[in-house]
Formats: C-alpha cells, structure tokens, sequence
C-alpha cells in the first residue's frame, strides 16, 4: 500500500465528529470516514490505553455515528452495502455492549469494600469473555480480511461519487430525515412509559436524533439546533443512569450466589434515578423541548401533549 493510500484508509487525526464542529464531513466522506473511524476503534481495543471502559464507549458511539450517517446519506451507497453495513454496526454495537455494561458495574462495585470480592472475581472474568468477543470481532476486520477489503472498495466508489460541499448542499436536502427521526422521538414521548423497556426504546429513539441531528447540522438553524442537542445529551444521561442500575440488577439476578444487598442498592439506586427523570422531564420541559423541534423544520404540526409518567416503576 503507497503512503498516499494509507492515508486515504484512515479519518483525519482531527475526525472527532463534535457537534460544534462547523466543518463536519458530508455525504459520501460522512460514511466513508465514520465507517473507518470505526474501524479505528476496534482495532485499538487489544492496545493498552489508560481508560479500556472509555475505549468500549468510544466504539459505541462511533457506530451509532456511522449508522446515522449511512441513513441520512443513503442515497449514496448502494442498498446492499447499506444492510451489509448496518448489520456489522449492530453486531458490534451490541457485543461491545455486553463489555461496557460490565466496566460500568465492576467500576460501581469497587468503591465498596464491605461487599463480597467474589462478585468482583465473577464479573471481572465475564469481562475478559466479553474482551474475547470484541477481539474476534477484531480480527474478522484486519488487514486483508474481507470487511476490509469491503470497506475499501466502498470508500473507492464513494470518492469516485463525491460532490464538493457546496454542490452537495445544493444538491439534497436533509430536511425530510431529520423530520422522521424527530416524529419517531415525539411518537414514542406521546405514549405513556411505565416500564424499563420503553424507558429503553425512549432513549434509543433520543440517540438515533441526536446524531441524525449532528449530520445535518449544515442545514438547520443555529441556535435551535444547538439547544436541541444539548437537551438530547441530557435526556441520555438522565436515561442511561436508568438503564444502568437495570442492566445491573438483571446481571446480578443471574448469579448464583445470593446477592441480595447488592440488589436491594441497585433497585433502591433505580428508583432514585427514575425519580430524577420525571422531575427532570416534566410536562413543561418536554413541551418547550418539542417547540424548538419543530423549529427546526419548521413545523405547523400541533403541539406534543405529553402524558403523564407512572411513578410505579415495573422492574424487569
């Protein structure tokens, strides 16, 4: 491979995708250069690094870029690659899943000494099988492998199809994505959540606008658009507090040793965070939060009537 090609393989050192970055790549290079981001990441996973739970995160939120970026640019890519690539983003997403929700545990159980150092030992070893996992995935996209290669003739036919910004500002706009991605956020704000799982689904459709909204970003109004994403950034922290404290009762439900302590703080940790949520989203904020969606594009829709959260929260 010739250096200029080698450079050509990788995103730009600067490739951070930041949400306030006015200079975000478009189209073809906004897949092309995600996908290898991703990339990027999960090959750096078997290198030693200060923060191995940071890393896990990093390659998350990399593939839910790319995934963004493959939906909103689709008309770049032919349909076949598109599914190819949106399978391999998930299967990965999902498998580094598994690691990230241990790290979170296994750093939450540390601080406490009184508790059995068993639990610590069993976790820390399901983590290990979960590190094998991800590096299997590793290997199946080394050099030369045919996610490689794949990837490399997709970024081939991507640059041969590349616009200049300008012209593909001109060419398309995003407007219709981005007004999908916010009709599925505010169908599933209009329905009432009582439970983890749509707790769950409410913060997935809240990710999915986020970086759609990030890709887009050229063709939106500034200072609207900047609001929305800092709420959305809120909304998933709030809700990944939640879905912690449930991945962490449905992991220690499933060993065999009695842990019922550690239990009875994580369900004690969930309701707490789930009252959080309804005091942190409450009517008002969810109505004022949906008027500046519709700002967005503008929107004559009538206003979101949100319904009221049932502080009965259903354990899994």
């Amino acid at each position: 491979m010739s250096p200029r090609q080698g450079r050509e393989r990788m995103p730009p050192r600067d490739f951070q995708l930041d949400p306030r970055s006015a200079s975000l790549p478009t189209g073809s290079d906004a897949i092309a250069q995600s996908l290898q981001l991703v990339e990027q990441h999960l090959r750096q996973l078997d290198r030693p690094v200060d923060s191995p739970q940071r890393s896990v995160h990093q390659l998350r939120v990399a593939t839910r870029r790319a995934s963004a970026a493959l939906d909103l640019f689709s008309d770049s890519v032919r349909r076949k690659d598109h599914r190819r690539w949106k399978r391999r983003l998930k299967l990965i997403r999902k498998t580094a899943g598994q690691a990230r929700d241990l790290d979170v545990l296994i750093e939450r159980q540390q601080p406490q000494p009184q508790d059995d150092k068993s639990l610590l030992k069993q976790l820390r070893t399901q983590r290990r099988k979960a590190q094998k996992k991800l590096l299997r995935l590793q290997g199946r996209w080394k050099k030369g492998s045919p996610w490689s290669k794949q990837l490399k003739s997709l970024s081939k036919r991507l640059r041969s199809k590349a616009l200049s910004k300008k012209q593909a500002r001109k060419k398309t706009t995003h407007i219709p994505s981005v007004r999908n991605a916010l009709e599925r956020f505010e169908n599933r704000g209009r329905r009432p959540i009582r439970d983890l799982n749509a707790l769950h689904d409410y913060r997935i459709q809240a990710k999915q606008l986020r970086y759609t909204l990030e890709w887009a970003r050229p063709d939106l109004p500034k200072k609207p658009t900047t609001e929305v994403l800092k709420e959305l950034k809120r909304i998933q922290n709030r809700l990944g507090a939640i879905n912690d404290h449930a991945t962490a009762i449905a992991i220690l439900s499933q060993e065999k040793k009695g842990l019922k302590k550690q239990l009875r703080r994580e369900k004690r940790m969930l309701k707490l965070a789930f009252e959080r949520w309804i005091e942190f989203w409450n009517p008002e904020r969810r109505l004022k939060f949906h008027a500046n969606t519709r700002s967005l594009i503008q929107s004559q829709r009538s206003p979101v009537q949100p319904e009221p959260f049932d502080i009965n929260l259903k354990f899994r």
